[in-house]
């Protein structure tokens, strides 16, 4: 349990093979580029390992962590200083910041002795900081104080129009506030949305307009979706990322989002598994959002595929019935690859 003092005297060993490292983005063996971003969780201590393990970009920090792990509720200024720790080590590259996602399995000292019989669908993430107005300025204005030009800032768990209203009414405020005070303009921020509730894919159309970046969140898309907590022991075969449901979610996100130029990027444990690569490219999927230390080999990864043929396996896995059938093909398509890897 450092303090902020220690943390900053340490500098992080670099805990990758230097010899699997790729700098440069990535392309498809047919020539597609696919970026490999950085999932962060704490930017003081990932931030650099993340830039030295390749990370094209940040895809998404998760900045509740610095609120998990203290014992009252961080500053502005604090909250700037961590942030600008990031925003400078990925100075010229994309950086996606989320607001708080406190709650259901993540939660600040303030919330422990909050009960609630569902949390995992109960007061967490925005609509906790619709409520928190304290947390949400303090939060934004540190964000956009350490934004650069290059600057996303994504709400997680959006399920419809009613808090976007709320959101954007006081970010804006928020925002001519701190350039009253400031004389910056905070115009260069981009705005995106957490897709992760099945409500916002259904009538996507009414969203992709009004944002420019939607980062999937499949590890709650799926619980969210078939009805599983993804938390639960019990219910862990009903959790699936194979689901064909949830295939044609992607599917459908990346379509629109495309149409309008828009960018996508899917965060959570299916963007880590070898054997979702394909598939999720097939789907759509042109940048993935993965802990530091998986970057070296996803980066190595893509580099064996083929566009065609990931599209290929996609209309296939689209046709599938059941999470069985679509992991049956993932298997052999799994198998075909190995083989030709050893001929």
């Amino acid at each position: 349990d450092p303090d902020k003092a220690l943390i900053k005297t340490k500098k992080p060993k670099k805990v990758i093979d230097p010899e699997t490292i790729i700098l440069q983005p990535v392309c498809l063996s047919s020539g597609e580029h696919i970026t490999i971003g950085a999932t962060i969780n704490n930017s003081i201590m990932d931030s650099e390992q993340a830039r030295y393990a390749g990370a094209d970009e940040v895809g998404l920090f998760r900045t509740e962590m610095s609120f998990i792990s203290n014992t009252e509720i961080p500053d502005e200024d604090d909250l700037t200083e961590e942030y600008l720790t990031l925003t400078n080590v990925f100075q010229k590259l994309p950086v996606t910041m989320r607001m708080l996602d406190l709650g259901s399995d993540k939660l600040a000292y303030f919330q422990h002795m909050e009960t609630e019989e569902n949390p995992s669908m109960g007061n967490r993430s925005m609509r906790l900081l619709i409520r928190r107005r304290d947390l949400f300025r303090k939060q934004i204005r540190a964000m956009l104080k350490a934004s650069h030009d290059k600057t996303s800032i994504i709400f997680p768990m959006i399920s419809g129009w009613n808090e976007l209203d709320i959101i954007l009414e006081f970010y804006n405020e928020h925002v001519q506030e701190l350039s009253s005070e400031t004389g910056n303009d905070y115009s260069h921020v981009k705005l995106g949305i957490m897709v992760e509730v099945p409500g916002i894919i259904e009538r996507f159309e009414d969203y992709v307009k009004e944002f420019d970046v939607f980062n999937i969140g499949t590890n709650d898309l799926i619980q969210y979706s078939l009805a599983a907590d993804r938390n639960n022991e019990h219910v862990s075969e009903y959790y699936s990322a194979s689901h064909p449901s949830i295939l044609s979610m992607i599917s459908r996100v990346c379509n629109t989002a495309y149409s309008y130029n828009k960018k996508v990027c899917l965060c959570g444990e299916m963007g880590q598994e070898d054997k979702y690569i394909p598939l999720l490219i097939g789907l759509g999927i042109r940048n993935i959002s993965v802990p530091f230390r998986k970057i070296p080999h996803i980066k190595s990864t893509i580099s064996k595929y083929d566009l065609k043929e990931c599209q290929e396996l996609a209309k296939c896995a689209l046709t599938c019935r059941s999470s069985n059938d679509v992991d049956d093909l993932l298997s052999s398509t799994q198998l075909i690859v190995q083989n030709m890897n050893h001929g």
